[in-house]
């Protein structure tokens, strides 16, 4: 029986590595947030009737943008979309009425700001105002509103946006 037994222990050592080994290294990322700040720009081009001035208005210009992304370990993530204030060194952003010729330039354009939190019933809402100058003083001001619950999976399950609400005022 004993020589069994050292039969057995010695099997045993001789299966068993003679070093011990390490577990396997886990990333300390994966126990911290990761954030990713992205600083660009768009070229939007749209044309709308616009019912106040009679005529369509060719809305175009670059718009730039700061993106902030944080992803948690967890798997959610926060976006922050910032659309940069207009200023006398950014490029313009113009509406040009398609009939009459007239230009208006976007004036004092305020930084926007959008979070999106992608979860469980998440819920943003964004209010964009705009005026448009033109160089006799008339403006074309602009309203718009967007509406978005977004469920767990990050698919948009509530898209409520209103129409553009457009008012033009004589200088």
């Amino acid at each position: 029986m004993r020589k069994l037994a050292l039969t057995l222990v010695a099997l045993s050592l001789l299966a068993c590595e003679k070093q011990p080994v390490a577990p396997a290294a886990v990333p300390a990322s994966r126990f911290h947030a990761t954030s990713t700040v992205t600083r660009s720009s768009f070229f939007a081009d749209n044309t709308i009737f616009i019912a106040c001035l009679g005529q369509n208005v060719r809305f175009h210009g670059e718009v730039p943008f700061t993106q902030h992304e944080v992803t948690t370990p967890s798997g959610g993530s926060l976006f922050t979309i910032q659309f940069v204030a207009v200023t006398p060194v950014t490029p313009p952003f113009l509406a040009e009425a398609q009939i009459s010729g007239t230009v208006y330039v976007y004036k004092n354009g305020q930084p926007i700001n959008q979070v999106f939190v992608v979860g469980p019933g998440q819920v943003t809402t964004v209010v964009d105002r705009e005026v448009y100058v033109a160089d006799n003083g008339d403006q074309l001001r602009v309203r718009f509103r967007l509406h978005l619950t977004v469920n767990a999976n990050g698919d948009v399950t509530v898209d409520r946006s209103d129409a553009f609400e457009f008012q033009c005022v004589t200088g």
